[in-house]
């Protein structure tokens, strides 16, 4: 993809534009290898993310052929390029970022990110490279725990609504049941009052990780697209949920599917899911008309009204005894980027100065979705945090920097995952928290 000594690294993350081949392009001159292999074997090794250096193949990813920018672009999610005084007079750099200048035109989503080196004065970078976002990479190192939370959060589309209010979203995105784009002109216009959250597409489906996402929301909206009651398994679910969690909720429905008998709107396990109460809707007619408009803004409006504080705050929860406030930031940001919640930490509900800090201690590791320790043989505190996170059934992952660290007998077989460095401990971060992504489709659906 480079050209004249560029070379590539791919990232290959999740599943539609989610769905993308890759999850970014790495991309660096031949002489700098070595830089953008450090790079790339933390993102690999700690974050998470499968990698591949052009034809060769690094432990844990699958091999994959050169392929040209045009064709790796429309494949990926970001491109990230590494610009030192080894590439910066080049000439693929510039064609490269004109490519994915396009790529970002055209998908709302894809990012665009310059890791920029030390050794590479400001009035050196090209003119058209001038304003893009950029890390500045320290000189003792190719990353920093700053410039590392940046990089990891970069990857993911900041909050692209005016409004922290959570709405979860229920509706197709098969490009053969938008005939009329009914699904997303009606979200645009749900859009406009809420933030519209939905659950990344992924191989497993997770009936508990989609109630929990639903639980950090205030109210539910589903769009129930002209499908046989059999291709409805998967949707279905989503609207019982909901009601389970009490939300407020609008369900609308395309007339064929309402016209179907209501014993045969079943759930995967069997479940009859009734649609009393859905607003009959013709998705395959001529999309919104002047009626179908004034019907969402009407239940738009009525849904502001009866939005209620979400009931699941959505939050890592990260224990530790000493995590100084420059890494309390990076990890918050990481873990910021990944779901639109805040990460909390002890420190947070000490400062608040009440007397029960306690018991608001052990009802914020409850309500955390991932509960992160960070443990030392020592760390009398944080292990009594990390059992009521395992007493409490809280998703709970252990990590130290002390190798030599003894597990206490009632914490059984569970290792804590090594680290060395602030960096790394980041990289661990985001592969705990990319499980419990939340989807941001706003700008997905943003007219």
């Amino acid at each position: 993809m480079a050209g004249q000594g560029g070379a590539l690294v791919w990232l290959a993350m999740s599943d539609d534009f989610h769905r993308r081949k890759y999850g970014a392009c790495l991309s660096h001159s031949e002489h700098d290898r070595r830089f953008a292999r450090s790079i790339g074997s933390w993102l690999h090794e700690f974050a998470g993310l499968e990698l591949c250096y052009d034809e060769k193949t690094v432990a844990g990813s699958r091999t994959t052929t050169a392929i040209n920018a045009r064709e790796a672009l429309e494949k990926g999610r970001a491109y990230l390029l590494v610009v030192t005084r080894a590439s910066v007079d080049a000439r693929w750099v510039r064609e490269e970022w004109q490519q994915a200048s396009e790529e970002a035109a055209r998908e709302r989503l894809f990012r665009t990110l310059l890791l920029v080196s030390s050794d590479v004065e400001t009035d050196r970078i090209p003119t058209e490279l001038q304003g893009a976002p950029r890390i500045e990479l320290p000189a003792e190192a190719p990353l920093g725990d700053a410039a590392a939370a940046r990089l990891l959060s970069s990857l993911y589309v900041s909050d692209p609504s005016p409004t922290s209010d959570d709405v979860y979203v229920t509706r197709s995105w098969r490009d053969d049941e938008r005939v009329c784009d009914f699904a997303d002109r009606a979200c645009a216009e749900i859009g406009k009052r809420f933030r519209l959250i939905g659950d990344s597409p992924r191989e497993d489906y997770d009936l508990e990780r989609i109630a929990s996402i639903m639980a950090s929301c205030g109210a539910y909206v589903a769009l129930i697209p002209p499908r046989e009651p059999s291709r409805l398994k998967f949707m279905l679910p989503e609207v019982a949920i909901a009601r389970s969690c009490g939300l407020p909720t609008v369900v609308f429905a395309d007339k064929e599917v309402l016209n179907h008998p209501p014993e045969s709107l079943r759930t995967l396990d069997g479940t009859t899911v009734a649609l009393d109460g859905a607003i009959a809707v013709d998705m395959k007619g001529a999309g919104l008309n002047d009626e179908t408009e004034r019907l969402l803004r009407r239940e738009t409006g009525d849904l502001k009204e009866r939005y209620r504080k979400p009931s699941n705050p959505y939050t890592v929860f990260f224990a530790s005894e000493a995590v100084p406030d420059r890494i309390r930031q990076a990890i918050n940001s990481v873990v910021f980027g990944v779901t639109g919640r805040k990460c909390v930490f002890p420190k947070d509900i000490q400062a608040e100065g009440r007397d029960d800090v306690q018991k608001r201690l052990a009802d914020a590791i409850r309500g955390a979705v991932a509960v992160i320790a960070d443990v030392t043989s020592e760390s009398t505190e944080t292990w009594i945090q990390a059992g009521i996170a395992r007493g409490a059934s809280r998703r709970l992952t252990l990590l130290t920097r002390d190798a030599a660290a003894k597990i206490p007998f009632s914490f059984g077989n569970m290792q804590p995952t090594p680290y060395a460095t602030d960096v790394e401990r980041l990289g661990l971060v985001h592969r705990i928290v990319f499980d419990h992504r939340r989807r941001f489709m706003n700008l997905e659906v943003a007219r």
